[in-house]
């Protein structure tokens, strides 16, 4: 597990019995996505003990969050709000208890409140729902497959959503899902998708970047995304890549964009080829001509 191959897998240990232990190693973006949704883990705290989730303060930075917590679903009417609900919420309770000015710390800040809110809306929506039982295995099974669909889905949807308020903040224009090539639907397209199918507007003014929690073989999705730009950006929360996938991306002219407190986790050779969030910003600046 601690060779170079291995950057970027997940390794769970799990106790059998007093004194023994077996351990697992997930190397495919699947699993382990399905494994951190699965327990519903931050993607910026792999690394600790698995808890029984609580809706307790202590289980919260501050007190003042558990009460815009408390305030916010009291005034929810649905069931559960759309991710896009709960982003926007979470980057509000950011900036009322005051947030980093550069963009890496603040998008990290922003998907940890994220976190912590949809924690505390299943808890409130659904407690009391568990605490009073089944009345047969299918509703049971029913009832966990919607909670799993949902932690599954929302983790990348949401690093969309933040990233796209970021550009905003930024002034940045762009286009979320414009259509391409062969139907494909890219993250992110700057400036517009319009540009895009503009054949006079130079191709080395736009940029393409897709977001993508985990990548370690998702990213060749990327490479057929949009034909008219030959680089393409990549925005993930991966914490570290193998120096041979590193190799490979950089063939196919794949430009990581990361957290920066995350590059330490890359190959040395490679970091000065990898993007943080703040150093693409001012290159799409540039890029687009804002």
């Amino acid at each position: 597990f601690m060779t170079d191959d291995h950057i970027g897998s997940l390794m769970v240990i799990v106790k059998d019995i007093e004194d023994r232990y077996q351990a697992f190693v997930l190397d495919a973006d699947e699993d382990i996505d399905q494994f951190v949704s699965r327990f519903n883990i931050s993607p910026f705290e792999p690394c600790g003990l698995i808890k029984p989730e609580s809706t307790e303060i202590s289980d919260y930075p501050l007190v003042t969050r558990m009460e815009m917590f408390r305030e916010y679903v009291s005034t929810i009417p649905d069931d559960f709000p759309s991710t896009s609900d709960i982003s926007a919420a979470a980057r509000e309770f950011c900036r009322r208890e005051g947030q980093p000015s550069d963009p890496d710390s603040r998008i990290i800040l922003w998907l940890d409140m994220e976190f912590s809110l949809f924690k505390y809306i299943e808890e409130s929506r659904y407690s009391g729902f568990i605490h009073s039982g089944f009345e047969s295995i299918e509703e049971f099974l029913d009832f966990a497959n919607t909670v799993l669909n949902r932690r599954k889905s929302r983790a990348g949807k949401s690093l969309e959503l933040h990233l796209g308020a970021m550009f905003h903040d930024y002034s940045i224009p762009f286009t979320n899902y414009g259509v391409t090539e062969k139907n494909k639907k890219p993250d992110f397209i700057f400036p517009s998708i319009d540009q895009y199918h503009n054949l006079s507007f130079p191709e080395d003014s736009l940029i393409f970047l897709a977001a993508k929690t985990t990548c370690k073989d998702r990213w060749r999705q990327i490479l057929n995304e949009a034909g008219r730009i030959d680089t393409k950006h990549l925005f993930t929360l991966q914490p570290g890549i193998s120096s041979n996938q590193m190799e490979e991306m950089k063939d196919e002219s794949v430009i990581l964009v990361i957290p920066k407190s995350n590059l330490g986790y890359f190959p040395k050779k490679y970091q000065e080829d990898i993007l943080t969030l703040n150093s693409f910003i001012i290159y799409a600046k540039n890029k687009v001509g804002m």
